[in-house]
């Protein structure tokens, strides 16, 4: 059977957010990465439904992971979601110009994800 997958951030308060969620109930799985490098590789190989990049964890490594996966003409369709931190806000637009679909802020909840 094949199976949809979401590219995330190995983060506590994400995954918690995703572990029991809308995503999991309809047949969604998560494959975590812990930097990078790991996030462009997994997306080139498996053409995942959603990659969801943290920057606490990844830092502005991630931005660039985004602008590279935007610039590629074969995984540019790859829908891109940032999470930003509180006190990470002043880096919007860097997010933005990296070509990312979508950026959520912390405190992170389901709702705000679907939405």
């Amino acid at each position: 059977m094949f199976t949809k997958k979401i590219i995330v951030s190995d983060v506590p308060d994400l995954l918690a957010v995703l572990g029991d969620s809308f995503f999991q109930r309809e047949g969604f799985s998560l494959v975590r990465i812990i930097d990078d490098d790991e996030a462009f590789s997994l997306i080139e190989a498996d053409s995942p439904a959603l990659a969801i990049l943290d920057l606490s964890s990844l830092g502005k490594q991630g931005i660039e992971c985004c602008h590279r996966i935007k610039r590629d003409p074969l995984l540019q369709v790859t829908p891109i979601i940032i999470v930003l931190g509180a006190d990470q806000s002043a880096i919007r637009e860097a997010c933005w110009q990296a070509g990312c679909d979508q950026i959520l802020e912390r405190p992170i909840s389901a709702l705000k994800l679907l939405d």
